[in-house]
């Protein structure tokens, strides 16, 4: 298609679009009018410019322009309103085809674009261009193209869907922007005041920026120069660092050196010449790092350890010299008898400890020397101190027994008519009685008892009482039970170990790894020194106990090595050989006691005692004051003796039972005596006996009085059916209970208290007695009821009823119940 077809048809395309865009060229020369160019505005006071001219259309240079005037044509709307133009007759609708507009749809908008015929146009373009296409193939296709490019704008749909007439739609549209340009003129006139103001200031924002800029650029310069100074510093400070490190390490090496080599003409003076005191100290402080540091580096080959090792040997030699006369003039003053040997290893050795660790150090010979001759004085010391202080105790010691004075030995003539008087006594009498102080004088009192524990328990309880004074003992004529003798010179020995190991512990400390442990010479030394004292002592306690029979004694020895051990272990000392040596003497003291325990049981066995009365027998009482003190001081293994002597004495008391004239006394002195036994001990162990001793003494006390009612009763429960035996049978029965059954509980009382009058005991059985009458009259009414029915039995007198028995029962009750006794009585039924 030549040009000439579509120059009208562009022409007006591009007229229309310039007029709906304004020229922006007019604004910009519009800023540099003045207000008063303009003529004024209505209602903003601006002039409004005159429209200017539109800008010349040139032709377009290919069919795209008319693309682009079509599409800016159809592709914008105006907003503002603007009275309608009248409405063009209608057109028939713009047909679709499946993808685009019809031809005849492409066809309309031409002939509306252009204004003409396109057959005219068509004929006019065949008469000038011979031989080109076809107009309407071609022209239709690039409309069909335009179409396709805006057929997604909706107004442009809505235009060509209701077949409006495109010129008045064209100019309708350009009335619209004519009225915009003139609203946006108005708007930039009145603005124009701000936007002369606003360029003012950018122009001094710009000019203040640029004097910013050539600071900040002068600034950037200097801190350049700056940077390159600061770097400059840190290569220096980098090299000063380094040297100084190693003129750092240098020094510390040069000054151990020198420390450890150099020997200064005044240390020399010091280690030869001064005196030995705590100004000494130091001095020998310094030769041991001197000597420890060449020692550790004495494989560097450094020419000066080769010069000053000669003299570090000649002021080893000279200090330990002097160290050991030092140690030997010291060790003089344990010489002496009234020494305080822990005030002089307090106050003196080991204020001078270093000393004695310099000698282990660098000159074991010396120090073994010095540790021997310290052993030597030391062991003489304790042994002739403990030497002496037992030879001070065993006069001191008062032997409370002998070989007769057993168990079942027999009490003296002399107080043998107090004897009844003593066993008649009150029971508070027999119960609460003391015992002699364990402490007696030389007036001859009356010694410690040899079976009640008494004032002896305060061994027991002043365990840790400070050690017996031997002069003042002699002096004031005090003499002391075994029990006592032993505790002290326990207590003697244990402080004696405590601070001698204490001291050896600190003092002869270890310092050779290949020896052992730090300990290992604290405890041979420990061993040594207290070796001769140890047996001297085991020795005088061996030979206290080989002689001693006090049971008691002996026991309450045996409990005090307890508490001897035990302080031990609290204070730390636990040395085998002292360990050893304490359960030595215990098994002793243990010994001993079962060999007296069993002098005692044997005295049992072989005594030919005899009962004369039913009252608890003097032998009884013995027995309940040892075995109650042994189980007071309780310790386990002395139980199990005691336990031989317990089936003795009760062995003995059954013959001593037998002895009585009939059941009735046997059984009375039993109870009595298992009563003092029960009194005492206050246990259950020996109060068991007493139940069934009880309830055969019921038996036997009942037989001569009540017997014929026992005897039916038991006779009468044996036949079954009951329909044999008569009434006349049950008659005689209940007259005779009848008429004397007040008396028979009054007799049996009386009796009964009479014999157990001296013990709480004798209630009980008053009460088991009544209780076990009462027992079988309701036995023999349970009879009455199975033979006769429960009416009244075909007897001229009824038979007394058993709660009036029980009632009367209850004049005799003892204060503190029926107990236990009684209520075995009532279950026997």
């Amino acid at each position: 298609m030549t040009d000439s077809v579509f120059k009208k048809a562009t022409m007006q395309t591009l007229n229309l679009t310039s007029m709906r865009t304004p020229d922006l060229n007019f604004f910009s020369s519009t800023r540099r009018t003045t207000a008063a160019a303009a003529g004024p505005v209505e209602g903003t006071g601006a002039a409004i410019p005159p429209p200017p001219p539109p800008p010349p259309v040139s032709a377009p240079s290919s069919p795209a322009s008319f693309t682009s005037g079509l599409t800016g044509l159809l592709g914008s709307r105006s907003t503002s309103p603007a009275p309608p133009p009248p409405p063009p007759p209608p057109a028939p609708p713009v047909a679709k085809e499946s993808g685009g507009y019809s031809a005849a749809a492409r066809t309309q908008v031409l002939v509306e674009l252009l204004g003409e015929d396109i057959d005219k146009l068509t004929d006019a373009g065949d008469a000038t261009d011979q031989g080109e296409p076809d107009l309407d193939a071609d022209v239709l296709s690039r409309v069909d193209e335009d179409l396709s490019q805006v057929q997604d704008n909706d107004d442009l749909k809505e235009v060509l869907d209701k077949g409006a007439d495109l010129k008045d739609y064209s100019t309708k549209l350009q009335l619209q922007l004519s009225q915009v340009e003139e609203e946006l003129v108005r708007d930039y006139v009145a603005k124009v005041p701000e936007l002369i103001d606003l360029e003012k200031k950018i122009d001094a924002c710009e000019s203040f920026l640029a004097k910013m800029a050539t600071l900040l650029g002068g600034f950037q310069r200097d801190l350049g120069h700056v940077s390159q100074e600061i770097a400059v510093l840190q290569q220096r400070s980098s090299a000063l660092g380094v040297q100084h490190a190693n003129r750092a390490a240098l020094q510390g090496k040069l000054s151990a050196v020198l420390d450890g080599t150099v020997i200064s003409p005044d240390l020399i003076h010091k280690v030869v010449e001064a005196e030995v005191n705590e100004l000494y100290l130091p001095v020998i402080a310094e030769l041991n790092a001197k000597m420890v540091f060449v020692k550790d580096n004495k494989d560097s080959h450094i020419r000066a350890f080769k010069d000053a090792g000669p003299e570090l040997e000649r002021l080893r030699n000279k200090a330990a010299e002097k160290i050991r006369e030092f140690f030997l003039d010291k060790f003089k003053a344990l010489r002496q008898a009234n020494t305080n040997i822990q005030m002089i290893q307090a106050n003196v050795l080991l204020r001078f400890k270093p000393l004695n660790v310099f000698l282990a150090n660098w000159h074991p010979e010396v120090a073994q020397e010095v540790r021997q001759h310290y052993v030597n004085l030391v062991a003489r010391y304790f042994q002739a101190q403990f030497e002496r202080y037992l030879k001070g105790m065993a006069k001191v010691l008062h032997p409370v027994a002998d070989r007769t004075d057993v168990i079942a030995a027999e009490e003296a003539r002399d107080l043998g008519s107090s004897v009844m008087a003593f066993f008649k006594a009150p029971v508070s009498a027999l119960t609460n009685t003391t015992t002699a102080s364990a402490v007696t004088g030389a007036t001859g009192t009356a010694g410690p008892n040899l079976y009640a524990l008494g004032d002896r328990a305060r061994v027991v309880q002043d365990m840790d009482a400070p050690a017996i004074m031997t002069h003042v003992a002699d002096e004031h004529g005090l003499r002391y039970p075994l029990e006592a003798v032993v505790r002290s010179v326990l207590r003697m020995v244990v402080d004696s170990a405590s601070t001698e190991y204490t001291f050896d512990a600190d003092f002869f400390v270890n310092q050779r790894k290949k020896l052992g442990s730090p300990t290992v010479i604290a405890h041979a030394v420990f061993q040594q020194v207290m070796e001769p004292s140890l047996k001297a002592v085991g020795s005088a306690v061996l030979g206290w106990a080989a002689g001693s029979y006090d049971a008691l004694g002996l026991a309450l020895a045996v409990k005090a090595h307890d508490r001897h051990v035990q302080l031990l272990e609290a204070r730390g000392v636990q040395i085998a050989s002292l360990v050893t040596f304490m359960a030595t003497m215990q098994g002793q003291c243990m010994d001993r006691y079962r060999i007296v325990m069993g002098y005692h049981a044997e005295s049992l066995r072989r005594s030919k005692a005899v009962a004369k009365e039913v009252h608890p027998h003097y032998i009884t009482r013995r027995y309940a004051e040892l075995a109650s003190s042994i189980l007071v001081i309780d310790v386990p293994p002395l139980v199990a003796p005691l336990q031989t002597v317990r089936d003795e004495c009760e062995a003995f008391l059954k013959r001593l039972g037998a002895q009585q004239g009939n059941k009735l006394d046997e059984f009375v002195f039993l109870i009595n005596n298992y009563d003092l036994v029960a009194n005492i001990l206050e246990v259950r162990t020996a109060a068991a006996p007493l139940s069934p001793l009880t309830m055969d003494y019921v038996d036997a006390a009942l037989a001569p009085a009540l017997g014929y009612l026992i005897t039916f009763v038991e006779e009468t429960e044996a036949q079954v059916p009951l329909d044999g035996v008569p009434a006349s049978a049950f008659e005689p029965v209940v007259h005779r209970f009848n008429s004397e059954w007040r008396t028979l509980l009054s007799d049996l009382a009386a009796e009964t208290l009479r014999r157990f009058s001296n013990f709480r005991h004798g209630a009980v059985v008053v009460q088991a007695v009544l209780s076990q009458i009462v027992v079988y009259w309701q036995r023999f009414h349970v009879l009455l009821d199975k033979r006769f029915g429960k009416g009244p039995a075909p007897f001229k007198t009824q038979p007394i009823g058993p709660q009036n028995v029980m009632v009367e029962i209850k004049k005799y009750k003892a204060p503190g119940g029926v107990g236990a006794a009684g209520a075995a009585a009532w279950s026997r039924g």
